[in-house]
């Protein structure tokens, strides 16, 4: 059972759903910033990819107010392989193994910073296509959203203030 609230227009709250097992949470996460909570209290949204034709970033935004997790990985049909990447200010990326979401501070992964990097698309995607993005936290499991596939130039200020 999904249920949401509508808060401002174009703005979306998702209660979170178990979706298969046991630690596997689900929303369908929109432009307007569908947000996942699991039951911990960690929360997911502002979930976007940006569109390519081989190899793409994806951004979103967490907060644990209660505790601190690690994002330890990241899956999608949509590419090869969904790997976390540290952005430096030079314009520079490098894998890493988490980042570390809580502590008073939210995880943002945003464009020109720390990202996800999806390598290796089954097929290119464009503005307006969902990529179906499993998240994995060393301590919440499986968080699974779907993150619509937005033009880099209508992503960049998406996370400015963040949610």
């Amino acid at each position: 059972m999904v249920v949401t609230s509508r808060v401002v227009p174009a703005v979306v709250v998702v209660a979170a759903l178990a979706a298969g097992g046991a630690g596997a949470w689900a929303c369908a996460s929109t432009p307007g910033g569908a947000v996942v909570r699991t039951p911990s209290g960690l929360e997911v949204g502002e979930v976007a990819v940006s569109e390519g034709s081989r190899i793409t970033a994806g951004y979103l935004v967490a907060r644990y107010p209660g505790g601190t997790d690690t994002l330890v990985g990241a899956s999608s049909p949509a590419a090869t392989r969904v790997s976390l990447h540290r952005g430096d200010p030079d314009g520079g990326m490098a894998e890493v193994e988490g980042f570390t979401v809580g502590g008073g501070e939210p995880l943002r992964l945003v464009p020109g910073g720390d990202h996800l990097m999806f390598e290796g698309l089954a097929e290119p995607l464009v503005p307006g296509d969902e990529v179906p993005l499993t998240l994995t936290f060393a301590e919440a499991g499986e968080v699974r959203v779907t993150a619509p596939v937005v033009a880099l130039v209508d992503v960049v200020g998406r996370y400015d203030g963040g949610w």
